[in-house]
């Protein structure tokens, strides 16, 4: 603390006697009064310590004007108000330089004109403004001097500021290096010192204002400011000192006039000098940055790892970094002043990619061409500089052989990956066919048997056959739809969705099984719920049985309910469905509720040993509910049963297309004999399973081996609904179906279900692409049979033609 005490108290010493030194040298050249001066040093002293060291060193400033001005032997509070405008000056000066920006040194065109305009100008108007009304009070300068006195007071401020505080600041900034100068640069110091007296000499004597010109910009420009600064101080004090005892060209009828134009004059000078020194300064400043610029990047180009190359307009290469040689094989010597064509780019591609004038700023992949002659896929960055009317381009490449080389393989694997996707589909849909064929004959049967009267045990056997087939039909189902999934092949209809007729047909379908359970399966609609919807109709069945199945299927007694109803609308305006189905059964435990949408899961492995099943419906219903824009959650606790909710995104329909006509769906509502239906299947025990189930249900049925026959048996007999196998020897069902169409005209629709072992998405898409109206796949199931049938089938009054 004591040691930056005492180094602050140094300071104000030093400036302080500085200050008088400068004063009693500038005081030389007093005409008026020894306390105006054409040229005030001081000021440009006091400006730099400001500068340089902050308003603290104002008190210095004060304490110098005041000791030389009461030297002078003016009244001491005349001195003391003119020391206070001294100091006032160099804070006001400093203050608004700081406040513009101003930079140290001197450098910039910028910083000079700000010296000069605030600084130079502006503070030192101050000290004139203050010292000049001092003197006036003390009665030293009469009323008729002031304005005179004020401008060369003004002026002799202005040239100090000017001329030594840049000279001081370049000093204060260069302390720590100062280069040795060469023997020619001190020789060429010494010549300007000899030459500044000689240019300056006509001046006086011969009036020749402009001899000096070249000497000053010979200092500005080979010496920078300070030479400018330095050179225009001389010459000033000389014109000035010959000026005040009547020397020169500047000579006046008053002593006053003959200082002002002089000043004037010096003004000039030293704003040429100073000027030109800043602008070649800044210039060279300029041109140093770009160089190191121009340096930098000559160092990251030459040590980069991807190949640079640059080339003019015409293609010639001028620069090639060492990543080039490496990549292409030609080294730099080689390439240099060769034609781009003929190293690394074939004259075609060269046409096509780069002789365009929009071809800068592109990013592009081509084939490029190594020096032994194979072909080098890179990519290549192209930017273009204008320089002189001149275009040249530079590019950066990367050699993507590598990188071409992945992405090969990468297709490859992903054809394969297609490829075994399309054999698995294939295979799935081939023995998905071959399974299903003689299931629907053993599930047929069995059911066909189980109609008649039969023993209690063979019943019991039969029921064994008829649930077995059922389960290895559902699983079947259940890891194809999966695979589906999995697989991102699923792709859901758009059709008409009947959603209360949906609600209806599961529970009549599992009616049956609920009353067995001792059950009370109840289904309803909500009123607000569209009467049809646009969505997927089959889907959305199959989550609904998937629910209403499993409820019932863990439910020992009490009740299951199924409601839909309209949630809400969403922000696109599509009605949200929310359908829950409700069961007072088992329960889920609540750590166990989210485990039940993984495939094969169920809440644990006594549900499994209990009530069977492979878990795999409940995660298939999630993720149909969710591809149709909803979800599927749970809730409810162990032994108070459980609530699943799903919601469903569906567009409204304003007017359905055709309105089946709905029977019931119950197949004892058509007597015996009044519908005529014709069975169009190959395969000998599905002919006999079809023909016995379609004989319980009530109805008559003729039978068609082919397509062909039944093209021929239609043309015969106008049946009432034809039940189509798709897959037939002769001709096949979407062929007969096809034939059937055009054969009908516009006046008659024969109702034609698919009766098929293709059960996939694709495989209803054809069957209703050419012309069939629905769709069952094999293994049929009684009721659902009995209920598509009677939705198609006429009125029972009407009996067929023939």
């Amino acid at each position: 603390m004591l040691r930056h005490r005492a180094v602050y108290l140094g300071g104000i010493v030093l400036l302080t006697v500085l200050y008088v030194l400068t004063a009693q040298a500038a005081s030389a050249l007093a005409a008026v009064n020894t306390s105006i001066s054409p040229i005030w040093l001081p000021s440009g002293l006091a400006v730099a310590a400001v500068v340089l060291y902050g308003y603290r060193m104002a008190p210095a400033v004060l304490l110098g004007a005041l000791v030389f001005n009461a030297s002078t032997g003016i009244p001491l509070w005349v001195a003391a108000l003119i020391a206070a405008g001294n100091a006032l000056e160099a804070l006001v000066a400093a203050g608004l330089l700081n406040r513009a920006g101003f930079r140290r040194p001197v450098a910039r065109l910028r910083d000079v004109l700000l010296l000069v305009g605030l600084a130079g100008l502006g503070g030192t108007a101050v000290s004139a403004g203050i010292g000049v009304t001092a003197l006036w009070a003390g009665g030293i300068v009469p009323t008729a001097e002031m304005t005179s006195s004020w401008v060369l007071w003004w002026f002799g401020d202005a040239i100090g500021v000017i001329t030594l505080t840049p000279v001081l600041l370049s000093a204060w900034a260069h302390r720590r290096r100062r280069p040795v100068p060469s023997r020619g640069r001190v020789a060429e110091a010494g010549l300007l010192c000899l030459a500044l007296p000689l240019a300056t000499w006509p001046v006086l004597g011969a009036g020749r204002l402009t001899l000096v010109v070249p000497v000053l910009l010979w200092a500005a420009i080979r010496f920078r400011l300070p030479g400018a600064s330095l050179s225009s101080l001389f010459t000033s004090a000389v014109v000035i000192y010959a000026a005040a005892r009547g020397v020169g060209p500047f000579v006046q009828e008053s002593l006053s006039t003959t200082l002002l134009v002089t000043q004037s004059y010096t003004v000039v000078l030293i704003a040429t000098s100073t000027l030109v020194a800043a602008i070649i300064t800044e210039r060279e400043q300029a041109t140093a940055a770009l160089h190191d610029q121009q340096e930098r990047t000559r160092s990251i180009i030459a040590t980069a790892r991807d190949p640079f190359v640059g080339f003019d307009a015409d293609g010639t290469v001028t620069d090639w970094n060492h990543a080039a040689e490496t990549t292409f094989g030609w080294s730099a010597a080689e390439a240099v002043g060769r034609p781009l064509t003929g190293l690394i780019i074939p004259a075609e591609v060269y046409a096509e990619r780069f002789s365009a004038p929009d071809s800068c700023g592109d990013r592009m992949e081509i084939t490029a061409r190594h020096r032994d002659g194979r072909p080098l896929p890179v990519e290549i960055t192209v930017w273009c500089v204008e320089s002189a009317g001149r275009r040249h381009l530079n590019a950066f490449a990367r050699d993507i052989t590598e990188r071409k080389r992945f992405e090969r393989d990468l297709a490859t694997a992903r054809d394969r990956a297609l490829e075994a996707s399309r054999l698995k589909s294939q295979f799935l849909a081939t023995m998905s066919h071959e399974i299903r064929t003689p299931m629907n004959a053993v599930i047929g049967l069995a059911a066909v048997l189980l109609a008649g009267p039969l023993g209690h045990e063979q019943r019991r056997q039969l029921e064994g056959i008829l649930s077995a087939g059922q389960a290895l039909l559902a699983i079947i189902n259940d890891i194809l739809d999966l695979s589906k999934i999995e697989a991102d092949q699923l792709v859901l209809e758009e059709g008409e969705v009947d959603l209360g007729g949906a609600v209806h047909d599961v529970v009549a379908l599992l009616s049956a099984t609920a009353r067995d359970k001792g059950l009370i399966l109840t289904g309803s609609c909500g009123p607000r719920v569209p009467a049809v919807l646009r969505g997927d109709p089959v889907r959305i069945r199959q989550i609904l049985l998937n629910l209403v199945d499993n409820a019932v299927k863990f439910t020992p007694d009490g009740s299951v309910t199924v409601r839909a109803d309209l949630a809400g609308t969403a922000p696109d305006g599509r009605p949200e469905i929310r359908i829950e189905v409700a069961d007072t059964g088992i329960g889920i435990p609540a750590e166990a509720r989210e485990r039940l949408f993984d495939p094969f899961v169920q809440a644990d492995a006594s549900t499994t040993r209990r009530y069977g099943g492979t878990g795999l419906g409940l995660a298939i219903s999630r993720r149909l509910a969710r591809a149709m824009g909803g979800d599927l959650r749970v809730s409810g606790e162990p032994g108070k049963g459980s609530t699943f909710t799903c919601t469903l995104l569906l567009a409204p329909v304003k007017a359905a297309a055709r309105e089946p006509v709905a029977a019931g769906g119950d197949a004892s509502a058509v007597s015996a004999g009044r519908s005529r239906l014709l069975l169009v299947e190959d395969n000998e025990l599905n002919q006999m399973a079809a023909l016995e189930v379609l004989n319980l249900l009530g109805y008559q049925a003729d039978l068609a081996t082919n397509g062909a026959e039944a093209v021929e048996m239609a043309e015969k007999t106008r049946y009432q609904a034809i039940l189509m196998d798709c897959q037939m020897p002769v001709m096949d069902g979407y062929t007969a179906t096809t034939l059937l169409r055009r054969q009908e005209g516009a006046s008659r629709h024969t109702p034609i279900i698919a009766l098929t072992a293709g059960a996939f998405a694709e495989d209803r898409r054809r069957c209703l692409a050419v012309g069939m109206d629905d769709f069952i796949a094999k293994p049929f199931d009684y009721d659902q049979l009995a209920l598509t049938i009677a939705r198609w089938i006429d009125s029972p009054g009407e009996r067929p033609s023939s």
